[in-house]
């Protein structure tokens, strides 16, 4: 009977280990979407507009507002960069150890030595 309980509880485990794991697939393929939207649309967009910028300078007149386009084209090339960050990270999530109830029982069952091994059979 005790057995049997057991294997319950690992089928049991096993079932949460395996929606979590799918649940961790479905984010990481989320964030992925998310990296190549980031890249595709929103960064083009903003490169486009810079270097519309860039081009129309050499059409203006007043230095004051030559001034404020150079910084709006600098501030577009800094979005840029925080983007590309941004996408970096979501496609390089930090890694995770194993804190999964079934992973710490395994660790616990390897570092003791539990009563009832000696009487299983």
């Amino acid at each position: 009977m005790l057995h049997g309980f057991a294997v319950q509880v690992g089928v049991a485990l096993e079932l949460a280990e395996a929606r979590g794991d799918n649940e961790r697939l479905v984010v990481l393929e989320e964030r992925d979407r998310i990296a190549k939207d980031l890249h595709d649309v929103v960064i083009q967009r903003l490169f486009a507009s810079a270097m519309t910028l860039m081009s129309t300078m050499r059409l203006i007149d007043s230095s004051e507002a030559e001034e404020r386009v150079r910084r709006t084209i600098d501030d577009l090339d800094s979005t840029i960069r925080e983007i590309r960050s941004t996408i970096f990270a979501l496609q390089n999530p930090p890694s995770r150890e194993d804190t999964s109830l079934r992973g710490a029982s395994c660790g616990w069952r390897r570092t003791r030595r539990t009563p009832w091994a000696a009487t299983r059979g």
